[in-house]
Protein backbone atom coordinates (compact mmCIF):
# COMPACT_ATOMS: atom_id res chain seq x y z
CA UNK A 1 0.00 0.00 0.00
CA UNK A 2 1.29 3.56 -0.73
CA UNK A 3 2.10 5.80 1.52
CA UNK A 4 -0.07 9.00 1.33
CA UNK A 5 1.84 11.81 -0.04
CA UNK A 6 1.41 13.96 2.87
CA UNK A 7 2.98 10.87 5.50
CA UNK A 8 5.76 10.41 3.16
CA UNK A 9 6.14 14.38 3.09
CA UNK A 10 5.91 14.40 6.93
CA UNK A 11 8.26 12.01 7.44
CA UNK A 12 11.12 13.90 5.55
CA UNK A 13 9.81 17.10 7.67
CA UNK A 14 10.43 15.76 11.11
CA UNK A 15 11.97 17.57 13.69
CA UNK A 16 12.09 20.87 11.21
CA UNK A 17 10.99 22.98 14.53
CA UNK A 18 14.20 22.41 15.76
CA UNK A 19 16.48 21.89 13.04
CA UNK A 20 14.96 24.18 10.50
CA UNK A 21 15.30 22.86 6.80
CA UNK A 22 19.12 22.82 6.69
CA UNK A 23 19.42 19.48 8.95
CA UNK A 24 19.69 16.10 6.62
CA UNK A 25 16.38 14.40 6.64
CA UNK A 26 14.93 11.12 5.50
CA UNK A 27 15.32 11.22 1.61
CA UNK A 28 15.03 7.24 0.48
CA UNK A 29 12.81 5.67 -1.87
CA UNK A 30 10.73 4.94 1.02
CA UNK A 31 9.28 8.63 1.38
CA UNK A 32 9.63 9.90 -2.11
CA UNK A 33 7.14 11.41 -4.60
CA UNK A 34 7.11 13.30 -7.21
CA UNK A 35 5.86 16.95 -4.65
CA UNK A 36 6.70 19.41 -7.01
CA UNK A 37 3.59 18.24 -8.92
CA UNK A 38 1.89 19.33 -5.79
CA UNK A 39 2.92 22.99 -5.66
CA UNK A 40 -0.70 23.93 -6.57
CA UNK A 41 -2.75 21.18 -5.83
CA UNK A 42 -5.93 22.22 -4.95
CA UNK A 43 -5.51 20.33 -1.31
CA UNK A 44 -3.78 23.27 1.14
CA UNK A 45 -2.06 20.26 3.23
CA UNK A 46 -0.72 18.60 -0.06
CA UNK A 47 0.24 21.96 -1.05
CA UNK A 48 1.89 22.91 1.93
CA UNK A 49 3.48 19.91 2.33
CA UNK A 50 5.12 19.62 -1.37
CA UNK A 51 6.71 22.97 -1.37
CA UNK A 52 7.51 22.21 2.67
CA UNK A 53 9.95 19.16 1.30
CA UNK A 54 11.18 21.19 -1.32
CA UNK A 55 12.37 24.14 0.91
CA UNK A 56 13.89 21.37 2.74
CA UNK A 57 15.74 20.06 0.33
CA UNK A 58 16.96 23.37 -0.93
CA UNK A 59 17.97 23.90 3.18
CA UNK A 60 19.92 20.89 2.80
CA UNK A 61 21.74 22.06 -0.16
CA UNK A 62 22.35 24.92 1.19
CA UNK A 63 23.72 24.22 4.28
CA UNK A 64 25.59 21.30 2.85
CA UNK A 65 24.31 18.42 4.52
CA UNK A 66 22.59 16.37 2.36
CA UNK A 67 22.37 16.84 -1.80
CA UNK A 68 18.94 15.74 -2.84
CA UNK A 69 19.42 16.91 -6.05
CA UNK A 70 22.76 15.09 -7.26
CA UNK A 71 23.02 14.47 -11.18
CA UNK A 72 21.19 11.33 -12.48
CA UNK A 73 24.44 9.86 -13.47
CA UNK A 74 26.17 10.45 -10.02
CA UNK A 75 23.19 9.12 -8.19
CA UNK A 76 23.74 5.99 -10.51
CA UNK A 77 27.04 5.19 -9.01
CA UNK A 78 25.52 5.00 -5.55
CA UNK A 79 24.84 1.28 -3.77
CA UNK A 80 21.53 2.52 -2.91
CA UNK A 81 20.17 4.07 -6.44
CA UNK A 82 17.06 3.20 -6.65
CA UNK A 83 15.38 3.64 -10.28
CA UNK A 84 12.48 6.05 -10.63
CA UNK A 85 13.03 7.85 -6.94
CA UNK A 86 15.73 10.31 -8.51
CA UNK A 87 14.37 13.73 -7.08
CA UNK A 88 15.23 16.48 -10.81
CA UNK A 89 16.14 19.98 -9.80
CA UNK A 90 14.92 20.77 -13.38
CA UNK A 91 10.85 19.51 -12.29
CA UNK A 92 11.16 21.23 -9.05
CA UNK A 93 12.22 24.76 -10.32
CA UNK A 94 10.26 24.62 -13.35
CA UNK A 95 7.19 24.02 -10.96
CA UNK A 96 8.71 26.79 -8.77
CA UNK A 97 8.52 29.47 -11.68
CA UNK A 98 5.24 28.12 -12.98
CA UNK A 99 3.33 28.72 -9.83
CA UNK A 100 5.88 31.63 -7.97
CA UNK A 101 3.04 33.98 -7.85
CA UNK A 102 0.38 31.56 -5.87
CA UNK A 103 3.13 30.33 -3.57
CA UNK A 104 4.54 33.81 -2.72
CA UNK A 105 0.65 35.27 -2.29
CA UNK A 106 -0.31 32.17 -0.06
CA UNK A 107 3.03 31.78 2.11
CA UNK A 108 4.86 34.86 1.74
CA UNK A 109 7.42 33.58 4.73
CA UNK A 110 8.10 30.40 3.21
CA UNK A 111 8.71 32.23 -0.10
CA UNK A 112 11.20 34.43 1.15
CA UNK A 113 13.66 31.81 2.72
CA UNK A 114 13.28 29.64 -0.86
CA UNK A 115 13.92 32.78 -2.06
CA UNK A 116 17.02 33.36 -0.44
CA UNK A 117 18.09 29.63 -0.08
CA UNK A 118 18.26 29.85 -4.41
CA UNK A 119 20.46 33.46 -4.05
CA UNK A 120 22.58 31.47 -1.82
CA UNK A 121 22.78 27.97 -4.02
CA UNK A 122 22.59 30.32 -7.15
CA UNK A 123 26.34 29.91 -8.20
CA UNK A 124 25.36 25.74 -7.94
CA UNK A 125 23.01 25.56 -9.67
CA UNK A 126 24.57 28.15 -12.52
CA UNK A 127 27.59 25.74 -12.51
CA UNK A 128 25.90 22.73 -12.63
CA UNK A 129 24.11 23.23 -15.71
CA UNK A 130 23.23 20.00 -16.82
CA UNK A 131 20.50 19.52 -13.57
CA UNK A 132 18.86 23.04 -15.35
CA UNK A 133 18.79 24.00 -18.86
CA UNK A 134 19.92 27.86 -19.16
CA UNK A 135 16.39 29.09 -20.17
CA UNK A 136 14.95 27.52 -16.79
CA UNK A 137 17.85 29.26 -14.90
CA UNK A 138 17.39 32.34 -16.77
CA UNK A 139 13.50 32.68 -15.74
CA UNK A 140 14.82 31.59 -12.34
CA UNK A 141 17.36 34.86 -12.03
CA UNK A 142 14.38 36.98 -13.51
CA UNK A 143 12.10 36.20 -9.88
CA UNK A 144 14.80 35.77 -7.53
CA UNK A 145 16.02 39.33 -8.75
CA UNK A 146 12.37 40.74 -8.70
CA UNK A 147 11.57 39.39 -5.59
CA UNK A 148 12.60 42.30 -3.16
CA UNK A 149 14.76 39.73 -1.32
CA UNK A 150 18.53 41.11 -0.70
CA UNK A 151 21.39 38.97 -1.83
CA UNK A 152 23.18 39.81 1.74
CA UNK A 153 20.09 38.98 3.74
CA UNK A 154 20.84 36.54 6.35
CA UNK A 155 18.99 33.56 7.25
CA UNK A 156 19.06 33.87 10.88
CA UNK A 157 17.00 37.02 10.21
CA UNK A 158 14.05 34.96 9.46
CA UNK A 159 11.84 34.35 12.52
CA UNK A 160 11.35 30.35 11.37
CA UNK A 161 8.24 30.33 14.31
CA UNK A 162 6.61 33.04 11.13
CA UNK A 163 6.97 29.86 8.60
CA UNK A 164 5.47 27.15 11.09
CA UNK A 165 2.38 29.21 11.93
CA UNK A 166 2.10 30.23 7.94
CA UNK A 167 1.89 26.54 7.35
CA UNK A 168 -0.21 25.85 10.19
CA UNK A 169 2.14 24.06 12.23
CA UNK A 170 3.35 23.81 16.03
CA UNK A 171 5.45 26.44 17.03
CA UNK A 172 6.05 25.09 20.43
CA UNK A 173 8.29 21.76 20.91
Amino acid sequence: MDIKITEKAKQILRGIQVGYFDTAKKWGPETYDEYYLYFNHPELEIRKYSLLVFAAALGNWHMLSAYVFRPLEEQKKDLLYTPNTVYILEDYVKAFIEHNDSIKYEFPYLYKLMIYYFINIDIKVGEDVHQVSQDTFNKLRVIIDTSGVEPNYRSGEFDFSNILREVGLPTDF
